[in-house]
């Protein structure tokens, strides 16, 4: 009878173990599980529009020759166009229009009523459109004034050809909707946009047409 007894005490006590050692297991595996989803999540790739119209600050050289704007930029992805909005110093407000079908840009001087017409010399780069390619790569902040606390994820991508190579980085809000800044790096050509506002949506086209002012 005692060793009956002792043979059931001990599988009863087999059985606990047992049954606490797979609750264990079953917490530890949906722990991880809950980790490994909140990581995706966070790691989200954004889908941000190509066409936009964004206040930002707008930094690009091209052979050692380099630019900065701060005002409104309004992309035209559809049709490979863009315009940049913005008031400089000893020249008041400035209007820069970029048409990459036809590979020219069109530098106005409102103030003076006078129109440059120039011959781009880089290609046109879609602004988003590498980011589905990209790897995330941790962590990044906001870069304009009032808003360097913000965090957000950051996504690289290097593209390779025969002739140059494109390093890119992008810097967005966790949520993935609006973009904090922009990289873009060759050989003879950089880009820098720090974003302070982004409406996504193709602007009107009227914001493309080349003034009466300029050469046609």
């Amino acid at each position: 009878t005692r060793r009956r007894e002792v043979v059931t005490v001990s599988l009863r006590n087999s059985s606990s173990t047992s049954s606490t050692s797979m609750r264990a297991s079953t917490t530890s595996l949906l722990l991880v599980l809950l980790a490994i989803v909140a990581f995706a999540a966070a790691q989200t790739k954004p889908t941000l529009s190509d066409s936009f119209t964004a206040q930002v600050e707008f930094i690009e050289a091209h052979d050692k020759e380099g630019r900065f704007f701060h005002g409104t930029l309004l992309v035209d992805h559809t049709g490979r166009q863009e315009r940049i909005n913005a008031s400089l110093l000893h020249h008041g407000r400035v209007e820069l229009l970029r048409l990459y079908n036809v590979t020219k840009e069109y530098e106005i001087e409102l103030k003076h009523k006078h129109c440059r017409e120039n011959i781009l010399k880089h290609k046109f780069f879609g602004y988003f459109d590498w980011v589905q390619l990209s790897t995330p790569n941790g962590n990044c902040h906001a870069r304009h004034e009032g808003k360097k606390h913000l965090e957000g994820n950051k996504f690289t991508y290097k593209l390779s050809g025969p002739r140059e190579s494109l390093d890119l980085e992008l810097c967005a809000n966790k949520e993935g909707t609006a973009p904090y800044y922009i990289e873009l790096k060759s050989q003879n050509y950089e880009r820098g946009v720090v974003f302070h506002s982004f409406q996504a949506g193709r602007p009107n086209s009227s914001h493309f047409k080349v003034p009466a002012e300029c050469p046609k």
